[in-house]
């Protein structure tokens, strides 16, 4: 029942921020072409280098387009649904969150959802196609890239979401979340198998971001029951570590004294 209530809290909000949106549609529409436009100009960049060299480290170009594809579909989800995952430390720092905490909803789903990026949408549309164009898709294929998506999704939130709660800790950590995301973005959307054995460590066993792109290739590709049960304990291992980081440190929170009015 109570996750019911949830559901239609998500649903709410998001037609509402979906309503801000179309009041601005060529806005909307420009951030939608240019994301794409962004995203083809990445596949590009595959194609000439595939071009001069036939693989990487056993990557070949469809492996490494499925990595791309499903950066996008992480990526697109959390900012077409909850806009602000990246933009939590700035709300700690600037004392914001006092709105969220004076309401009974959860405050961490609260924060990440009374915003929409709506060119996430571009994300997700353009990793679909690149699915469908390269992914062989069966009805098989199709529940493991759900399953794997909603793993790799929630490593990214997890994994961002450290970062991001490090602003309960030492203040304004604007340098330290955007290096936290340039290393997510960095190096989730390469082969893994390029790294070397400590960074490999790093990947599976600490920040595991692997599971962001790499192992879902993996299981799109050739199905293994180890990696699936690997990726659902990693997502669930890293979601519950961040979240004992982000409640540990919400008892750090100073309130900013803002008053802040909501339309």
């Amino acid at each position: 029942m109570e996750g019911k209530k949830y559901f239609a809290f998500v649903l709410a909000y998001f037609k509402q921020n979906l309503s801000t949106a179309m009041e601005y549609r060529v806005n909307f529409i420009t951030q939608f072409f240019f994301m794409v436009l962004n995203d083809f100009f990445f596949i590009l960049f595959w194609y000439f280098l595939f071009k001069k060299i036939d693989n990487i480290n056993g990557w070949g170009f469809e492996s490494s387009i499925l990595l791309f594809a499903f950066a996008g579909l992480s990526y697109g989800f959390l900012d077409f649904f909850f806009g602000n995952w990246r933009e939590l430390n700035k709300i700690i720092a600037e004392g914001s969150l006092d709105f969220h905490l004076a309401l009974p909803k959860n405050e961490l789903l609260h924060t990440m959802i009374s915003k929409s990026n709506f060119s996430g949408m571009g994300d997700i549309v353009f990793g679909v196609c690149l699915f469908f164009l390269f992914g062989n898709m069966t009805m098989v294929s199709m529940g493991v890239l759900i399953i794997v998506t909603a793993t790799g999704t929630l490593v990214l939130f997890s994994t961002n979401l450290i970062f991001q709660s490090m602003a309960f800790y030492v203040g304004n950590a604007q340098g330290l979340s955007s290096a936290g995301m340039n290393f997510l973005t960095g190096f989730s959307v390469y082969p893994i198998s390029i790294f070397d054995s400590t960074w490999r460590f790093i990947f599976y066993f600490v920040f595991p971001i692997a599971f962001i792109t790499n192992v879902p290739v993996i299981l799109l590709q050739s199905f293994s029951l180890f990696w699936l049960v690997a990726s659902i304990f990693a997502s669930t291992s890293i979601f519950l570590v961040s979240l004992f980081i982000y409640k540990k440190g919400l008892k750090k929170y100073e309130s900013g004294n803002l008053l802040n009015i909501r339309v």
